[in-house]
């Protein structure tokens, strides 16, 4: 069994199962970048298009990333369906402003378990958005 202990020490499991409830989301900022080059991407009804800037939307806060299933994240019911992590907390991009206008009032929320969203306490508000 000390084996076991150890080998899932080492994997990194035994943090994840520490972490499991958790999440803690305390503020979040968004920033606008120019891209260096055009990219294609699908704006807020779905259909491609070109952007030349991206918003980053960081989120600070405590989110275990290093999960075999990892934490759901939403703004309102729509789910953020890819985002990397910071050193105090996750980011995502969002390439048409419309979407983030669209977020406006929506509790930002998660999931550590599947159908068991909560909310953070964080309300989205896209009056302050740089532009």
């Amino acid at each position: 069994m000390k084996n076991v202990f150890t080998f899932l020490l080492l994997l990194g499991f035994i943090p994840s199962i520490a972490w499991a409830g958790e999440v803690q989301l305390y503020s979040y900022a968004v920033e606008k970048q120019s891209l260096k080059a055009p990219v294609m991407k699908a704006d807020a009804r779905g259909e491609k298009r070109q952007f030349d800037s991206v918003y980053i939307v960081r989120i600070k806060g405590q989110i275990p990333v290093h999960r075999a299933v990892p934490v759901q994240l939403f703004i309102g019911d729509h789910p953020i369906r890819e985002y990397g992590s910071t050193g105090d907390g996750i980011y995502f991009k969002v390439y048409d402003v419309a979407l983030l206008r669209r977020w406006h009032g929506k509790s930002i929320r998660y999931a550590v378990k599947p159908n068991e969203i909560r909310d953070s306490g964080l309300t989205f508000h896209s009056d302050a958005l740089p532009e």
